[in-house]
This record gives C-alpha cells, structure tokens and sequence, in this order.
C-alpha cells in the first residue's frame, strides 16, 4: 500500500505542471479508465482498513507507556476525542487487559501480532473468520488439550515442529477438527497464555 502510494506520489509530482489542467486531466484520466472494477474496489477496501486500523498504530504507542501517560496521551489527543463512545470505551477496555498481563504474556502477543503483519489480507481474514471461531466453540477442557499440545510445540524449528505434528503419537486422542486447528495455530506459533481463550 505504501509502495503503491510512493509510486503515485512520484507519478504526479513528474507530470509537467506547464500542461493545461484539461489535458493534465484526460492523461490521467485514461489510466484510471484502464483499472478494473475489482483493482478499484481492493483500493477502496485498503483505504477503508487503513483508516479502521488507526487506532491499532495507537494501541502500538500506548502499550509502551505507563497507564497514567496512556491517559494523558487520550484525554489530549483530538482523534481519540472525536470518537464514539463505544470505540473510546473499546480502546480503554483493550489498554486495561494489557496493563493487566504479565510480561511473558505481552511478549507473546507482541509476536503474534508480528506474524500477524506478515500473512496476506486473505490469511488474517481465515483465522479472524474461521480460526477463531472453531478456537471459541471448543469445550474449555478440549480447548485446554489443545494448550497442552501447543506448548509442546513450543521452541521447536519449523521442520521439527512439522514431524511432530505428523507423529499418529501426537495427535493421539484429536479429533480430526481439532488436528487441523492444532496444525493451524501451530503456524502463528502460539501456545498457553493471553488471548487463547
């Protein structure tokens, strides 16, 4: 997205400005004419999620702060103020349950969120949409199995880890669902802690 809007920047600031404004406009015009309805609707929806993870840039700055700097930071900054109710409530409610975590449990959400910005769009939106809710649907005592599993896969390489996961052995026990939500939490490297509930 950067990338995308470095090279356009670039682009307009290279157009002569000795042009007349309608001729400047039809040359513009014709690529735009050229972009398909789906590459128009992917710059949309990049737009529309770049302004809803705003606030995630600001989560990032808070969680470094002390809880009396994240207050001051909210109750001044004129972006935070001019949000709903809800979302101010949300952001506040997110910031508490991080000030109440352990260090171990921040460091391993930190990660997470670091793997997290590395998948694709459609990858984040798989466990968003389909991960997290068969996390959720699990039986708490299921749910703890598969804690159990994954802090046993904890610290080991990507090949290691890939033989363990296809040892008849360790998945002893599984359903095949619950394999195949073991086989993906693996991916995100996660295991017993914050956020796994």
């Amino acid at each position: 997205m950067k990338r995308r809007r470095l090279i356009l920047m670039t682009l307009i600031l290279a157009l002569p400005l000795s042009r007349p404004l309608a001729a400047r406009g039809q040359a513009q015009s014709r690529p735009a004419a050229r972009m398909n309805r789906a590459e128009r609707q992917q710059q949309r929806a990049e737009a529309r999620m770049e302004r809803r993870q705003m606030p995630q840039k600001w989560m990032a700055q808070l969680q470094q702060m002390s809880p009396d700097e994240q207050e001051r930071f909210l109750e001044n900054n004129h972006r935070f103020q001019n949000l709903p109710a809800w979302r101010q409530e949300e952001i506040r409610a997110r910031l508490k349950q991080w000030n109440n975590l352990t260090p171990e449990q921040k460091q391993t959400l930190v990660r997470r969120a670091k793997i997290l910005e590395r998948m694709s769009p459609a990858e984040r939106l798989e466990i968003r949409q389909v991960i997290l809710p068969e996390w959720r649907q699990l039986p708490p005592d299921r749910r703890q199995v598969l804690k159990q599993k994954l802090l046993e896969l904890r610290g080991l390489n990507d090949s290691e880890r890939e033989k363990r996961l296809k040892d008849p052995a360790f998945e002893q026990g599984l359903s095949p669902q619950e394999q195949n939500l073991l086989k993906e939490l693996s991916k995100l490297r996660v295991g017993p802690g914050a956020g796994n509930d």
